[in-house]
């Protein structure tokens, strides 16, 4: 089969008639699921228990299936039980449609909850759910829609940036960034939903605009919104831990953790290209600079107290302490739950100390 682009697949319901072609291509891969054809009948049954949604992508050239995929539904909880694209036809980011269309009708059947499993053994799918970044792309979302509330700025617009913003790291092409491959697969999937083309204009603008690397200054609020939390993000530990996973699939031969001689950069310019110590440098240490919207910040010097009112109110769980426009650190929920039990737990010592030490009456 001639292998399209990911432009020029449909994605729809299964029906019947697809099955053979299904399971064909369930035959071909050693990591997917190798269900009988009832199986698959079954699921395609409108009074199963559970019901399940399935659906093919189909290349519309050929007319042939060249992906599938298979949920069952218990709202307000789903399951991904099988996710499969054509050997000939991978890497072109049709499992990403199919999963970005099947979350949609997941939304729309009360499901808040989607879990999945996948194999150890399975590198490609280990791979796959990793590139999607699922807590990457779940805490900028929500980081976002904070942000959108604080800064007045359009929700929808946000929220759709904040959810298609890291699709394209699903595909490879050496000659376009993941910012715009994403905004590419962005604009495929919000076609068929008939959005005024302004806002379709400003999800896609958000998407280009997020990435640190592409140079493409945000010019919209919603943009600016979403720059900001997938700058945050890469604060404190979740950053840190982003930074650990993402140098795994960065690493090339050449590629070193750390420059031998002048690990921290101290007398030559950072190259993350080459050192993967160098991303602190060039990126990470300097996220401060580059922020456009007026976050809600602390002082060094501010209260546990104060803070702990400040998440409140707002549903944060953490806040950057900033020291005029310096970025010294981040303070979490945890700290501050921490900060109180040690509080409650030196009173209890002092008042034990003070009963043992006092006098019998």
């Amino acid at each position: 089969m001639k292998p399209g682009s990911a432009s020029s697949f449909t994605v729809r319901k299964m029906i019947a008639a697809d099955v053979e072609q299904v399971m064909a291509i369930s035959a071909s891969l050693r990591n997917a699921p190798h269900w009988p054809q009832s199986a698959y009948i079954a699921a395609l049954d409108p009074t199963s228990n559970p019901s399940r949604i399935a659906l093919v992508a189909v290349n519309d050239e050929f007319d042939s299936i060249a992906g599938f995929s298979v949920a069952s539904l218990l709202p307000p909880r789903a399951e991904l039980e099988s996710i499969a694209v054509g050997l000939d036809e991978q890497r072109q980011g049709i499992g990403s449609k199919l999963l970005a269309v099947l979350i949609g009708e997941l939304r729309a059947a009360a499901v808040s909850q989607f879990l999945l499993e996948v194999r150890a053994s399975n590198r490609a799918g280990i791979a796959f759910y990793l590139a999607h970044g699922w807590e990457h792309v779940q805490r900028v979302y929500h980081l976002a829609l904070r942000l959108a509330e604080q800064e007045h700025a359009n929700r929808l617009i946000v929220g759709m940036a904040a959810l298609l913003h890291d699709l394209g790291r699903t595909t490879k092409d050496p000659t376009r960034p993941h910012a715009e491959r994403s905004a590419i697969l962005a604009t495929t999937l919000l076609a068929p939903y008939n959005l005024p083309l302004d806002t379709q204009y400003a999800i896609t603008h958000a998407i280009l605009a997020h990435s640190y690397s592409r140079g493409i200054a945000p010019a919209t609020l919603e943009a600016r919104v979403l720059y900001d939390a997938d700058r945050l993000d890469s604060l404190g530990a979740s950053g840190v831990l982003r930074w650990a996973m993402t140098s795994t699939h960065r690493r090339w031969p050449e590629t070193k953790t750390y420059h031998p001689e002048d690990p921290f950069a101290i007398q030559r310019l950072p190259d993350d290209k080459h050192y993967l110590l160098d991303r602190f440098f060039t990126k990470l240490l300097n996220l401060h600079e580059v922020m456009t919207t007026d976050p809600l910040t602390v002082s060094p010097d501010e209260s546990v107290e104060t803070c702990m009112v400040l998440m409140r109110r707002h549903g944060f769980r953490h806040l950057p302490i900033c020291d005029g426009r310096i970025l010294k650190g981040v303070v979490s929920l945890r700290d501050i739950m921490l900060h109180d039990i040690s509080e409650k737990d030196h009173e209890v010592r002092m008042m034990r100390a003070y009963i043992q030490a006092s006098p019998e009456m």
